[in-house]
């Protein structure tokens, strides 16, 4: 006679099993070494219960966690500096055109509200952080307007980043930030 090897396990079997007789849905959970004669107990029963309790919780984390994967509307897009400079290098310039060209292309039929926000940045031990900032934002919004991109409602701040709050606080971010439709959601 077979004995459990786990003092966890419950004996039982289906109907199914009972009439049929069928050992092979025994070799997934034991190994096909393993099994008896006879049927014996139920896979589900014979499992070990931290394996229940691992997939219980991971799966109650992919539930709880959706909004971490919820998507973003906005388009983001940054302009690297030299340190202690304000003048935007030519490869950023066509980064952004590049950026800008490819918004335009997106969103050339949205009809419904808009907001830019451009935000000039600069760290701590750049020479006048602050001064450096604001020069960077100036810089930043002249280029978009240039490229004829601040669309909707345009909002503007400047900020000087401490040490090791970021990787390259020498920057002006933007965010177009397109109401429904946009890339989450269709209707309008």
């Amino acid at each position: 006679m077979f004995q459990p090897s786990s003092t966890r396990q419950v004996t039982f079997r289906t109907r199914w099993q009972q009439e049929t007789g069928n050992t092979l849905w025994m070799i997934a959970f034991r190994g096909a070494n393993q099994i008896p004669n006879k049927p014996l107990t139920t896979p589900i029963a014979s499992l070990d219960m931290s394996f229940i309790m691992r997939n219980f919780i991971a799966s109650f984390l992919i539930l709880v966690s959706g909004h971490v994967l919820a998507c973003m509307p906005s388009e983001n897009f940054d302009i690297y500096f030299p340190p202690n400079s304000a003048s935007i290098p030519a490869q950023e310039i066509l980064r952004l055109a590049n950026w800008v060209v490819d918004q335009k292309i997106t969103y050339a039929s949205h009809h419904t509200k808009e907001t830019t926000l451009v935000s000039g940045h600069a760290e701590e031990l750049e020479r006048n952080p602050q001064r450096l900032a604001e020069a960077r934002l100036t810089v930043g919004k002249a280029l978009l307007n240039q490229l004829a991109f601040l669309r909707g409602t345009v909002k503007t701040s400047a900020r000087v980043y401490s040490r090791r709050d970021v990787d390259n606080g020498r920057r002006v971010e933007i965010s177009f930030e397109p109401e429904c439709p946009n890339k989450c959601c269709t209707s309008e």
